[in-house]
Order: C-alpha cells, then sequence, then structure tokens
C-alpha cells in the first residue's frame, strides 16, 4: 500500500493542471531553421534542458499539461530569484488552492535559443516528489510549430502550421493555456486534455462510467494524490474503441476517476507518436512514425539492427528476438519485454507485478557504432554496465 501511493504522489506533475490566476507568458524568439531539442523519456515523461543566466543545464518536463511554469523551491532559492508576487494553483476537479510564489528568471536558454531575459516561474518543492528541477509549460513555445517526436526522443521546432484539412490534424481550444480537444470513447464525445507530464495513461471521469461497457466490472485501484488534492480510482478495461483524430485504441486499459471533469491523456498512450502542437491556429496533429509503426508491429522492434541480440555479462544475461519482440533474460528468471522509448532505450516490460524497480536499459556503442554493452540507468541515478560478449 505505501508503494501504491507513493506511486501515486509522484503523478502529481502529470495530472497538475497548475491553473494560474494573473498568468504571465514569456516570449521566444523565432528561428527560421527547424530546432531539434533532445528529450530524455527515462522517466516516461520528456524533460530537456534549460540554462539559468548561465548556470545548469537544469532538467525540466515539457508539459502540455501545464499552464505555467515551475522550478524547485531549492534552486530558486539558490539563485537568488527576485520574488514578484504570489499566484494560486489548483487542479481539475477540486476547489483547493495552492499558494506558490511568483518569480523571475533571467536569462533564460533552451539549446542556445533564448525564451526571455526574464521568464516568469512559480515555485514549488518538485525535487521531493520526481527528480526534476521544473517543468516548462508548452505554452512558452506557442510562436512556434512543435512536434514531440517519442519515438526518436526528441522534440522540434518549426516555423509555420498545420493543414487543416489534413486527416489527422483536429482542433483544440486553450482553456486556460491547455491543450484541450475532443475524443470518442466507446462511441462518447468527450473533452480531452493532452498531459505529456502524465507517466500514465487514459484517465477517464469516474462520472462516465455508465455510458462505457468493460471486459469486466471496474475495480478500485487506490488513490492519485496531488499536493492539492486526493482523487479515488478505479481500473478497467474498455470493452470498445478510444479514438483521438486518426488513431484508434482498441480496448485500452484506463482508470476512472472520481473528480476529474476531462479525460487526461499520458505517456503510455502517447508514446508511439509524433505529436504536433499549432498553437497559433488551434490545431494538433497525431501521427504513427515509422519508428512507432515499428514499436507496435509483431513484425517489428529491431529492424536491421539485430546488433543488440546475443550474450552479456559472460553468459549471464542475453538479448533475444521472439515472435517479433525482443527480450532480456538473465539465467532462469522471467523474461523481459524491452519496449524502445528512443535510440538505443528500451523500457522493461513484465506482465506480472514486481516489488523491485525495473531500470531503463541503453544499448552502449563505440566509436565504430558497434554495440559494446548494456548499461542500466535507475531512477535515484545509479548505473551498472554489463559487457557485451564477443
Amino acid at each position: 500500500m505505501k508503494q501504491r501511493v507513493l506511486q501515486n504522489l509522484l503523478t502529481f506533475l502529470m495530472l497538475l493542471f497548475l491553473t494560474m490566476m494573473g498568468f504571465c507568458q514569456s516570449k521566444i524568439n523565432r528561428d527560421k531553421n527547424p530546432i531539434t531539442v533532445p528529450l530524455d523519456l527515462s522517466t516516461q515523461r520528456p524533460i530537456l534542458e534549460l540554462m539559468i543566466n548561465g548556470t545548469g543545464p537544469y532538467r525540466f518536463i515539457f508539459d502540455t499539461g501545464s499552464s505555467t511554469n515551475v522550478i524547485d523551491q531549492e534552486i530558486a532559492d539558490k539563485l537568488s530569484l527576485e520574488v514578484i508576487g504570489e499566484d494560486s494553483l489548483q487542479t481539475q476537479g477540486s476547489d483547493n488552492k495552492l499558494t506558490s510564489e511568483r518569480v523571475l528568471a533571467p536569462n533564460v536558454t533552451l539549446s542556445g535559443i533564448e525564451i526571455s531575459e526574464e521568464f516568469v516561474m512559480n515555485t514549488m518543492a518538485i525535487k521531493k516528489l520526481v527528480s526534476v528541477d521544473g517543468v516548462l509549460s508548452a505554452n512558452v513555445l506557442a510562436d512556434y510549430l512543435v512536434t514531440v517526436d517519442y519515438p526518436n526522443s526528441k522534440l522540434i521546432l518549426f516555423s509555420g502550421g498545420l493543414n487543416k484539412a489534413d486527416n489527422d490534424v483536429t482542433s483544440f481550444t486553450q482553456e486556460n493555456n491547455i491543450v484541450q480537444f475532443n475524443v470518442f470513447i466507446d462511441g462518447n464525445k468527450l473533452e480531452a486534455h493532452l498531459d505529456s507530464g502524465n507517466p500514465g495513461g487514459f484517465d477517464i471521469p469516474f462520472s462516465v462510467k455508465d455510458k462505457l461497457h468493460f471486459k469486466k466490472e471496474p475495480s478500485e485501484d487506490g488513490v492519485i494524490n496531488t499536493p492539492v488534492a486526493s482523487f479515488n480510482k478505479l481500473k478497467a478495461v474498455l470493452d470498445g474503441d478510444i479514438k483521438i483524430a486518426n488513431v484508434t485504441y482498441a480496448n485500452p486499459e484506463l482508470n476512472l476517476v472520481k473528480g476529474f471533469q476531462f479525460v487526461n491523456i499520458g505517456y503510455s498512450i502517447i508514446k508511439d507518436l509524433r505529436i504536433t502542437i499549432d498553437k497559433k491556429n488551434n490545431l494538433i496533429k497525431f501521427e504513427k512514425s515509422s519508428s512507432a509503426t515499428e514499436i507496435n508491429d509483431d513484425k517489428e522492434y529491431l529492424g536491421d539492427q539485430n546488433d543488440y541480440t546475443g550474450w552479456y555479462g559472460d553468459h549471464t544475461r542475453k538479448i533475444f528476438i521472439e515472435s517479433g519482440k525482443v527480450y532480456l533474460q538473465r539465467g532462469a528468471a522471467p523474461k523481459l519485454k524491452l519496449a524502445k522509448i528512443g535510440k538505443d532505450k528500451f523500457e522493461m516490460v513484465l506482465d506480472m507485478p514486481v516489488k523491485n524497480e525495473l531500470p531503463i536499459v541503453h544499448f552502449e556503442r563505440d566509436e565504430t557504432n558497434k554495440v559494446t554493452g548494456l548499461k542500466f540507468v535507475f531512477k535515484d541515478g545509479r548505473e551498472d554496465f554489463v559487457k557485451k560478449d564477443k
């Protein structure tokens, strides 16, 4: 129970929509050429690096589910950021509010691009809950056409806009600067928030339960805790489809959350997509890239990158392909499926609950691009390397 409460507590950042009174949007300079920003998806959230007044880099979640920018209180204190006021933050489905200091961060840059000479952020003790330094609202990049390319672990900034006539494109609204659009769940049209800061999947308002069909009766599954409120949830498997623009999910697992007003869509659903956001024209595009198609197709996974397979650590571990899927196995232990989350980077998937944390798997290469071993990366920063056998 303690572990479940902790896991739910760590989801606050993806579910907290941080509605802020008097929000002040910062400006970012436009650039004619596409700009590519690397993303770290090892925590199932897109994390990028910011520099603040020449110091850093600082790890910030790029969060489409947040209407404001947040910096950890300790970092704000260390940088002696000027306090310019206070704001009230809240989450959907609750009238509770959290008071936060509003601060000015000087000379904030992203991949060498100046976001603002004076960047407005709110403070919060984030690092006590999630191992990041802050949250960057997607609204900061509103002057750009922004693509979050999950299969290739990168954020791409373009000039221009989307074509409304494209089959993969749908319109959205921006209440409280949150991307909000319609999805169809078991034939019901519901409003949804795209929440890249949520490592979960589909979180559905409990109030629509009686309109949906399930494989079996939903069951109680603990509590979602945020700094502002707590929400009871039920786990269920839909006997039907969820359609987002031109992308369909058949019989997905979902949470029914008591008190939620909108559908919340997180990492486990969008991790195989390229998502392009056009905030100037209120359009969004969901597409399965070639990499994403490979990840979901039974005939896929490594393609011609079969140099992963083989023995590691003096025949203590092996990487192999079975029915088109990639697996890691140690001795007689259960095999672990590896789900691709980036270039040479995989997460472990086991069809049963485990008590211990499953690390992210990185395939290491030498200067000739040959795989030399496996690196296991844990959330607390620990790393273990296992050399590939010759």
